[in-house]
């Protein structure tokens, strides 16, 4: 086996033959400009700017002390111009520019006086102590990133973290500017004793437990209770002691959490945490279904404030997992409103064809391989999504009698319809994906991944799907475009279809080979900063349509300031061109509230092609 992982990685290292290629192209164009900090308008010197073109070298230079640069040879073409500078993000936030600023050049075209933009990263620090005044070592901090998803504030949990060292001193670097919230990664599990030391269904469950005796792990009667591998749980005479999750500046939930505001370059200093060990209570009861009590499925224990994350399974947790009986109990609950949470589904097979190679490692002659195909149907699809919840409140005594009946969630078929009664390929077809995304643009975390298939007859389904609001929409298909989803001849399309406990079928999801186009020109503009963003005039739009409307859009103008957005359903919308104000969401309905009174209004019916002219406003 060894001898195969060798062989492996020497035959990618050597890669395919390496073909006679033609040499790059190159120009005689010429772009001068300069780099500034977005927050000083400073000059940057030493950030590296790059033309990058298909099928040419790149061409590169470094500012000169007053920002500026002068890129020579430059070739003809569609190119895109990129500034990077270590310790700098070019509105990392958004993702508007990191493919750079796209221009259109023709050879020997000069042009001048381009202004960049880079942001200069900030940093959070502070210090962690105990109820002695001692430094607690060790501890990760959190820093949730405040965003806007699908019209709501959120706190991302894809966020930064940092480790405190041996003063107790935390320093959470790289942070583009915006707003935080930090806490302290306090999660905590609890297990039946008899999982002690069954790593298999300890994973299973989402659950990371010594078994005890082990560094985070504490027996406590029929019970295991693992945390921090710093902060450990404490068996007092009376009751057993733990450090509750802190979000600054002293808050239990996020709810309460101040946001700590971080501008161009800034380092916040003084956002201290002092923890003090609470007595912990107990959460019990008991998971049933349709069948009976329900064994070794996870529970979370989930603090009222989680809906400000992105995700269902956000910010601090408190885990278990039931036992034989179907009976749970969660360990070190300290006060506080709570959503106890079962819920369990089908995650993607994500298994492929893999290659066995096998041959002398002295040699790394290959003498035999082997194809081991992923099965025909992948078995996940046939395993249930099983839910149910129930609210807490847990004030000074233990909650022993929770009772969780747990339903299983229910499918979405229908069909897939094509414009003149065309189909794409078959290859392409069974790639497509069908996502049932949550309206209010949250996921459901790590127990369930949703996701729906095309059948052998074309049809298609989705996983069994907890009640909810959700929109249907497609991964790309290649040579179409979404047009449309109707449900028993209604378009629901932008419409949150609600799933209840019956399975609803008779959705058709349409498909169009010609789709609309909104394009114009904001006039030549020295600016690398400015987008153009298109959003329905319905108000009510603004709110719980998923992630990424489809209605929602954005584009970055051309050097010559033309753009092009595609996909748009038919209505009426706003369309501005801004220079946007940094790392300000430009969806939060409060932008999009003020960039309304600066915008343009139109109307676009299905499939139409129209163009508009606009003028670069100022929001600020």
């Amino acid at each position: 086996m060894l001898a195969t992982v060798f062989l492996l990685a020497q035959f990618a290292a050597a890669g395919p033959p390496q073909l006679p290629q033609a040499p790059p192209k190159t120009g005689t164009g010429l772009i001068l400009g300069r780099v500034i900090d977005g927050g000083t308008s400073q000059p940057i010197a030493g950030a590296l700017v790059q033309v990058l073109a298909m099928g040419a070298e790149p061409v590169s230079v470094f500012t000169s002390a007053d920002g500026q640069f002068l890129l020579t040879s430059v070739p003809a073409g569609t190119l895109a111009l990129l500034a990077a500078k270590p310790g700098y993000v070019r509105d990392g936030a958004h993702q508007h520019y990191d493919e750079g600023l796209k221009l259109i050049t023709t050879e020997g075209e000069r042009r001048g006086d381009l202004t960049v933009r880079l942001w200069k990263l900030g940093a959070i620090t502070g210090t962690v102590t105990d109820e002695r005044g001692e430094p607690v070592v060790g501890l990760m901090m959190g820093v949730a990133a405040e965003k806007w998803i699908a019209g709501h504030r959120r706190l991302g949990t894809d966020a930064f973290a940092a480790q405190t060292d041996d003063r107790g001193v935390y320093r959470i670097a790289k942070l583009p500017p915006g707003e935080y919230v930090i806490y302290t990664m306090l999660n905590r599990s609890s297990a039946p004793a008899s999982l002690a030391g069954d790593k298999q269904a300890m994973e299973n469950a989402g659950l990371w437990i010594d078994a005890p005796g082990g560094r985070n792990a504490l027996r406590v009667g029929s019970s295991i209770v693992g945390g921090s591998d710093v902060l450990h749980p404490q068996l007092r005479g009376d009751g057993l002691y733990v450090y509750a999750p802190m979000f600054y500046p002293g808050a239990t939930q996020a709810t309460g959490a101040k946001p700590v505001a971080v501008k161009s370059g800034d380092e916040i200093e003084g956002i201290d945490f002092t923890l003090r060990p609470q007595r912990g209570l107990t959460v019990s009861g008991q998971v049933t279904g349709p069948d009976g009590p329900l064994s070794n499925l996870p529970v979370n224990l989930v603090p009222a404030g989680s809906a400000d994350f992105d995700t269902e399974q956000g910010g601090p947790l408190n885990s278990t997992v039931t036992d034989a009986a179907g009976r749970f109990r969660f360990l070190g609950v300290t006060p506080g409103a709570y959503q106890v949470r079962a819920l369990k589904g089908p995650h993607e097979n994500h298994a492929a064809d893999v290659v066995l190679i096998d041959g002398a490692a002295d040699t790394g002659m290959v003498i035999a391989a082997e194809s081991v195909p992923k099965p025909a149907v992948d078995p996940l699809r046939t395993e249930p999504t099983l839910y149910g919840n129930a609210s807490v409140s847990v004030t000074d005594r233990s909650v022993d009698d929770v009772a969780i009946q747990v339903r299983r969630g229910v499918r979405l078929t229908g069909q897939l319809e094509f414009a003149g009664g065309k189909s794409p390929d078959a290859e392409a077809l069974q790639n497509l994906r069908i996502i049932p995304a949550p309206a209010d643009g949250r996921t459901l975390g790590w127990s369930l991944e949703l996701y729906g298939w095309i059948l052998p007859d074309g049809r298609f389904e989705t996983v069994e799907l907890p009640a909810g609001r959700y929109v249907l929409r497609t991964s790309d298909l290649r040579g179409w475009e979404f047009d449309a989803t109707i449900w028993n001849g209604r378009d629901v399309t932008d419409a949150p279809v609600d799933v209840g406990d019956t399975p609803l079928s008779g959705f058709a999801i349409r498909f169009a080979t010609q789709t609309s186009q909104l394009s114009g020109s904001i006039g030549r503009s020295n600016d690398a900063n400015v987008i153009v963003a298109v959003f329905p005039v319905d108000r009510a739009r603004w709110v719980n349509h998923g992630e990424a409307p489809r209605f929602m859009k954005s584009a970055t103008p051309d050097r010559n300031g033309t753009f092009s957005i595609q996909g748009l359903p038919a209505g009426d919308y706003f369309i501005c061109a801004f220079s946007e104000v940094p790392f300000a969401d430009w969806q939060s309905p409060q932008m999009l509230d003020q960039i309304s009174r600066s915008a343009v209004r139109v109307s676009l019916a299905a499939a139409q092609q129209k163009s508009v002219n606009l003028t670069i406003a100022r929001l600020r």
